[in-house]
């Protein structure tokens, strides 16, 4: 791959949610979304393993 360009944004902060319960208890991404989407929060980046969530928004959140 030819890459461009690369861009950053120090205003953002990551929020995780992590632990082996989240293979055996379903739902928990959709409480973090459902809590995120309440408060107008917009989600720029998601990313996911078997026991952990992670999502990129802005600082000021």
């Amino acid at each position: 791959m030819n890459a461009r360009g690369v861009a950053g944004d120090n205003k953002t902060c990551k929020v995780s949610a992590v632990g082996g319960g989240m293979r055996s208890h379903p739902g928990i991404a959709s409480k973090m979304f459902n809590a995120l989407g309440a408060e107008g929060i917009n989600i720029q980046m998601i990313s996911t393993s078997e026991i952990k969530i992670s999502v990129v928004i802005e600082e000021k959140y």
